[in-house]
């Protein structure tokens, strides 16, 4: 992970990169209501032609600053 100038932040630089289809629902987060997902890098990409589907009730929580 590369940190960010200035280098007084806590923000780092990181990437990960989606390459197959993922849903994310009940049946492979649990059925929690209030399920986060976290991303441990501060950039998701996802590749063209790929589907993220995040079910209902779940969040995509981007960990900008390393803190998960």
């Amino acid at each position: 992970m590369e940190k960010i100038l200035p280098s007084d932040t806590n923000y780092y630089k990181s990437f990960a990169r989606i390459t197959k289809n993922i849903t994310l629902d009940d049946v492979n987060t649990g059925e929690d209501l209030d399920c986060l997902i976290v991303v441990a890098q501060s950039q998701l990409f996802i590749d063209n032609g790929i589907n993220l589907t995040i079910g209902e009730g779940k969040k995509l929580l981007i960990d900008l600053h390393d803190i998960y």
